[in-house]
């Protein structure tokens, strides 16, 4: 498991460089549901999701948990 710890909102989708091989699955803690994720060679993009901003669960950072991985 891999958490991903982002200090800003890194706007529609997150790029994680140089990423391990394997099929990932993402979530946001707190939000219910996964992530949608894809890859782009080595990076894996992970699609932010659609909420407005009073409805994410923490106003200061959001943590990606990312599993699946090698």
């Amino acid at each position: 498991v891999l958490y991903a710890i982002l200090p800003i909102w890194p706007g529609d989708e997150l790029r994680l460089k140089n990423m391990p091989a394997g099929e990932a699955t993402a979530s946001m803690l707190g939000l219910p549901g996964r992530l949608a994720c894809r890859r782009d060679g080595d990076d894996l993009l992970i699609s932010m999701p659609d909420v407005a901003p009073d409805q994410l669960p923490c106003d200061d950072a959001w943590t990606i948990k990312i599993e699946g991985l090698e």
